[in-house]
């Protein structure tokens, strides 16, 4: 059975964000083309019309060439730009991804520092989340430290009259001098 995704507009103001972009920019870098048209259809009345005869073969080549070249040469222009605009847009998103991806690495070894992303960069509630889910993390582990603190020091309470429990008195102060370090 094949997956079959139901929403495909998961992040809904980001992907019609981008789609707008793209598509602005390629509506707009095809404007291009009707001008060239249109001017390649001027020229040849133009030259027609003072040619009762027509143009000659030669002379129809070289428009040719010259037209090809052109096209090629704002071909070029248009790509380099739309290349251009997709690398920093693709920042705008890859850079908070990458960030957070580093802060998700060094919370695997217990360090949770406040992800920020920069003002224009995407996916903005991704930081919130994961500093709410840190924040969530570090309130458990002071609840469960500090509880644990607590039952220690009543086991110790309880040992201190036994003589007989000096080790395991010794293994739970070790213990308890542990969780206080961690605690603060």
């Amino acid at each position: 059975m094949s997956y079959r995704r139901s929403i495909f507009l998961i992040n809904k103001g980001f992907q019609l964000r981008f789609a707008f972009y793209v598509c602005s920019w390629l509506f707009a870098l095809s404007l291009i083309y009707p001008f060239i048209i249109h001017s390649l259809y001027e020229y040849f009345i133009r030259y027609m019309s003072i040619d009762p005869r027509g143009p000659s073969l030669v002379a129809l080549q070289e428009v040719r060439k010259q037209m090809m070249w052109l096209l090629i040469l704002l071909q070029g222009l248009f790509l380099a730009i739309t290349f251009i605009i997709s690398v920093f847009l693709s920042h705008r998103i890859a850079g908070p991804i990458y960030k957070l991806r580093k802060h998700i690495e060094m919370a695997k070894r217990g360090i949770f520092e406040v992800v920020r992303f920069r003002e224009k960069d995407h996916f903005k509630e991704l930081a919130e989340d994961f500093n709410d889910l840190s924040a969530a993390i570090k309130s458990s582990q002071k609840d469960t430290q500090s509880a644990a603190t607590h039952h220690i020091e009543r086991a110790l309470e309880k040992l201190a009259g036994n003589a007989g429990n000096a080790e395991v008195q010794k293994e739970l102060e070790q213990a308890l001098n542990t969780l206080r370090v961690k605690e603060h």
